[in-house]
């Protein structure tokens, strides 16, 4: 009796861990370098990395106002293009995430008294961790803001956006019809894979307390990708839907 063969391995990996294209690996190039010359400087010379890697207005924080910009970009160019295509909801909603991006951007920049260095309002002197013109450096009744709701709360979002949303859409007829009316992208397998080797990068092989910074721009750049290749691309294409 001859014996079984072993299966063949699939000559290429599944589309979801496949990197889409030029545009996204180009993103997910970005990505990996910011990753791993963190990890290097801080095992190298956490001088460098703190006072210059990761410091104010240094390489990583202008990295990561990048990625805000081109998120919002992606968004608001695909509320114009798909105007004529999509439901008002579906256009309002990318518009929407393309000024929360902005947002962010305007976050990062100060609203441009990083570039400009006009004086901060009094109440910003006085409640603003750095003294600048941002929401995000308030501190009240004790409390910073970027802790509270940029900080634990975005994680907790983010993890349940990239481990719990893609199966509960995958099983659920109403959350499958309400994300995508309202244009929420689908992360994939290769998102999430690398979302959880950032974490494990800056938290098991980076001591320094300003490990953080590499998290945010990484972060930045993998919502980037996650936006750019979404698993629902499709949704997103200059043409009327097929259900």
């Amino acid at each position: 009796m001859t014996p079984a063969l072993p299966r063949r391995l699939p000559r290429r990996l599944p589309d979801g861990l496949r990197v889409r294209g030029p545009s996204e690996g180009a993103v997910l190039a970005v990505f990996l370098v910011v990753t791993v010359l963190g990890v290097w400087f801080a095992a190298a010379d956490r001088r460098v990395f703190e006072l210059a890697y990761v410091a104010e207005d240094g390489p990583t924080e202008w990295l990561g106002v990048l990625a805000l910009a081109l998120c919002a970009a992606l968004c608001l160019g695909r509320a114009l293009a798909l105007r004529p295509f999509r439901e008002r909801r579906f256009t309002a909603s990318l518009a929407f995430m393309g000024l929360v991006f902005l947002f962010g951007v305007g976050e990062e920049l100060s609203w441009g008294q990083r570039l400009i260095g006009f004086e901060s309002p009094e109440p910003f002197l006085r409640h603003n961790a750095q003294r600048e013109l941002n929401v995000h450096n308030l501190v009240v009744g004790g409390v910073k803001i970027n802790k509270l709701v940029f900080g634990a709360s975005f994680t907790v979002a983010t993890v349940l956006y990239l481990l719990a949303f893609p199966p509960l859409r995958s099983r659920s007829r109403l959350v499958r019809r309400t994300a995508d009316a309202h244009a929420v992208p689908v992360p994939r397998p290769l998102h999430v894979l690398a979302y959880a080797a950032l974490g494990i990068a800056a938290t098991a092989l980076i001591d320094s307390p300003k490990r953080g910074e590499i998290l945010e721009c990484g972060g930045c750049w993998l919502f980037l990708a996650m936006f750019l290749e979404p698993a629902n691309k499709g949704l997103f294409a200059r043409a009327p839907l097929t259900r």
